[in-house]
Order: structure tokens, then sequence, then C-alpha cells
């Protein structure tokens, strides 16, 4: 405790009076002022994925048995130089470890017995502050049941204020049936990144839910996490078709950041044959180097100002502007074609949206005629294009050099490409990491060597890259 706020701690005993000269449990604040305390002093481990804490609870993970032992040195030694004593129940090594009221052991994830039993010694409400209990124990662990919005319908459906409580047939199925179903010690695994992820759903007037699959090295498919929803009064009345869409989307925002990233709708198998079948060469651009994408990104130059302007009162409505700006971009002629984009895709202005008749214009008497004057509008645009382009690249090859080759096994350090708050005075490059794969374009894949800030795996142009120096 800070001596000048030991007063506000004092108590009244028949042997006197006494201060507490460490925080207690009970004060409002001490929680909140202890979890930031505890972040400060191992800020730096946290940050490098060495340690995840949460209150006073301290979790190490690690592949095997030197790296755990080297990750608790570094532990060890942060809690030394501050001067933080562990008590004896302390755990070191562990293949099987409980926290925060899960099991997690060989890669898989499951309720504690300690929660479970709990569950099931719970006795049947009777009162709204009994019901919200057990509804509040079971959905800490919803992710372990399928399906649990529709089997916990008839509890979370049960009126609150100021009516009289009523447990019937319908809640007493409900209650025994989540009972019985977390008596089954469920079993999820945890989410292992590159391997492959199926996403299952489902719908109905009750409810709807989605399982997020993903293969393991058995080749097999296992659960990592369930998802459910009950339908409010409005999507009760949807169609079959709309309840399977809604349940697509919802669970789509649910598990974007396992299925999302970095456009995994491109890198898909179903794609890559796709391109193959079609004989479209597909070059994928390196993250932090929006040149290699410059058509579309030299777009969103203009197009998020434009967007930032037109939603500064309402930012999250941004979506009702698109269409407005994309009509006046289509209509707008361009420096590098000197036709408008709308006139080189259609083969006629466009009109304005009072006057807006193409439709009249692709009748089959007029198709000749504008096919003809559609392709005439292409090809000089074409050359129009590539004289820009040819201008655009001997101003810029004015000031560049060839880029430096790397080899497999060199040792590099690569360029932070994203900063955000609090960032700004950090080191501008990661490293060390072990150049694996050259790539086309001058492009590598790097791994990551031993613990450090930065991805685990990740690939680089070589003008964000340089040499590790160790001096």
């Amino acid at each position: 405790m800070d001596p000048n706020s030991t007063k506000y701690t004092s108590f009244v005993t028949h042997e006197g009076q006494y201060e507490f000269l460490r925080v207690p449990f009970g004060l409002s604040n001490s929680p909140s002022v202890f979890q930031r305390f505890i972040y400060t002093v191992f800020r730096k481990l946290i940050r490098d994925n060495i340690l995840i804490v949460y209150m006073d609870d301290l979790l190490i993970p690690s592949q095997n048995e030197a790296e755990g032992l080297n990750k608790l040195r570094l532990v060890l030694q942060t809690a030394a130089d501050f001067g933080l004593e562990l008590i004896e129940k302390c755990n070191f090594l562990q293949r099987k470890i409980e926290f925060l009221g899960y099991i997690i052991e060989n890669g898989t994830i499951k309720p504690s017995p300690s929660k479970t039993q709990a569950v099931q010694n719970f006795p049947q409400p009777q009162t709204p502050r009994q019901h919200q209990s057990f509804i509040g124990l079971t959905s800490y662990f919803r992710k372990f049941i399928p399906n649990y919005a529709r089997i916990a319908r008839p509890l979370s459906d049960l009126p609150r204020d100021n009516v009289k409580f009523k447990f019937g047939p319908t809640e007493i199925a409900s209650f025994q049936e989540l009972k019985n179903i977390l008596s089954e010690n469920p079993v999820l695994h945890v989410f292992q990144q590159g391997y492959p992820l199926e996403l299952h759903t489902d719908a109905s007037s009750l409810g709807f839910g989605a399982v997020l699959l993903q293969k393991s090295d058995d080749g097999l498919f296992h659960p990592i996490h369930y998802f459910s929803r009950k339908t409010t009064v409005q999507q009760e009345k949807y169609s079959s078709y709309e309840l399977e869409v809604l349940a697509i989307i919802e669970a789509l925002k649910k598990f974007r950041s396992y299925l999302l990233d970095k456009g995994s709708a491109f890198t898909s198998t179903e794609f890559q044959k796709f391109c193959q079948e079609e004989s479209i060469e597909h070059i994928q651009i390196t993250t932090g180097v929006p040149r290699g994408n410059g058509q579309i990104e030299r777009m969103h130059e203009t197009i998020i100002p434009v967007l930032t302007k037109l939603t500064i009162e309402e930012p999250e409505k941004w979506f009702k502007h698109v269409h407005r700006l994309q009509r006046i971009m289509n209509s707008t002629t361009t420096r590098s074609t000197t036709f408008t984009p709308f006139e080189v895709l259609i083969g006629v202005k466009m009109k304005q949206k009072e006057y807006l008749k193409i439709k009249h214009l692709l009748e089959d008497e007029l198709s000749e005629q504008f096919i003809n004057k559609r392709d005439t509008l292409r090809n000089e645009a074409k050359e129009n294009i590539l004289c820009l382009q040819g201008k655009n690249k001997k101003q810029y090859n004015k000031h560049r050099k060839p880029a430096y080759n790397y080899k497999p096994s060199d040792t590099v350090a690569i360029q932070r490409t994203q900063f955000g708050t609090g960032l700004k005075l950090r080191p501008k490059y990661f490293g060390p990491y072990e150049v694996t794969k050259v790539n086309k374009h001058d492009r590598y894949e790097e791994q990551k060597i031993g613990q450090h800030e930065g991805p685990n795996v990740t690939s680089t142009s070589a003008d964000k890259m340089k040499k590790w120096c160790t001096h």
C-alpha cells in the first residue's frame, strides 16, 4: 500500500485500530491496480508471447523442455528484478494444467472437473437469482456445447422483472440437458496455425449455430469452437434460406480471426485450381508492400480520404456512401486512359442517374456497332496506359538500384511495417530471422530464430530486409 493511502484501510477491533500495509481483498480498485502492476512488470514477456497473464495466474507455454526452461528462466529473472515472490503452489514443466477453469492437455482443452461438478451439484433454481447464476455458469462453457442457444432458450426466455418466477417442465428439461452434456466432459482441440479449417453451420427458427473444425496430424477434423445464438422475434419469421445465410454471416463474424486473414479466399485450393484451369497467373503480394498491387492501392489512396470526409459524423456508416462515390469515380476521366472507366467498360459515357437509359443501347440492333466502338476505346485506353506506365517507370528507376540477393539460411532482420499507439519509438526492425525460401520478384520467406518480438513465419520483400548484425 502507498503510505498515504493506508489510512483509508483502517479498521477498529477490541484490541485497537489497524491499517493494512499490503493491498487487501475488498477494495474496489485493487484488482485493476494489481493487474496493471503485473502487466508493467512482465510487459516485454507478454508482448513477445513468452508469458500469458491473468491476475496472479502466470502461464508459460512451450513446445519442449528446453524452450520451457529458457522461458521459465526469463520469467523468474524478471520477477526477481522487481522483488516478487512466488508461492509454493507453482507447478513447472507440466504436460497437463488447469487455467481459468479449463484443463489443457496434449493439444486439447476441456472444462475443469471442479467446474463441471459445480454444474452437476447445482440445485433446480427456485428464484430468478439462482436461475441467472446457472445460466452464467453454463454459458462460460458454451463453446463446448453444440447448439447451446437452442438448448438453453427456455431458460433464457424466462421473464426477469415484475413477473412471478415459474420453472416448468420445459425449463426443467433444458436445465437437465445442459447438466448432462457438461457431465460427459466435452473436449475441444487447441487451434494450430497453418492447418486446414472447415466451418459448418445450421439454423432453425429457434436459433442458429456453427462449429469450427481443424484438420489434425491424424488426418481427421476435430472441433475447435462451437458457436450458437437464439433468434430474435424478427429473425424467427425468416425463411429457411434466410436463416441459413444468417448463420453463415454470424459464424464468419465470430470466427473471422481464424478464417479471414490475408485473403484466404484467394489462397485456397479451389481458387488455385480455378487459376490453373483458366491459365491465370496468380501473384501474391507481400504484406506491407502496397506497391505490389499498385492499381488497387492507388485507388484506395483516393477512396479512403473521400470516405473519411463523407463520414465525419457517422464513421461506422461509411458503406452508405460507397455507391455514390463509385458512380462519381466511374464517370470521371482518368489521366492514364483519357477516358472514364465506365466508358472503357461499357462503350458509352455514363448518363446522370435521372437520365440513365443505358439498357436501350444494349439492344440487339445496336450490339455490333456498340461492341466495335467499345473495342476501339479499350485499345486506345490500353495504349495510353502503357505509355504513361513507361514514363512513370523511367522516372522511378532513376533513384533505384538492384536489390541485394539473399540465400536460404541467411540471417536477416525484417522491417516493422505497422505502427500503432506506443510503437513509434520501438525498434524499426525485428530479428533475427532465417531465410527459408527465395521467391520470384525479390521476395523471401523467413522464420523466426529464438524468442523475440515479431511474427513466427512471414514473407518480405528485399527492400524491407537487411543483414543481421550482432555488433
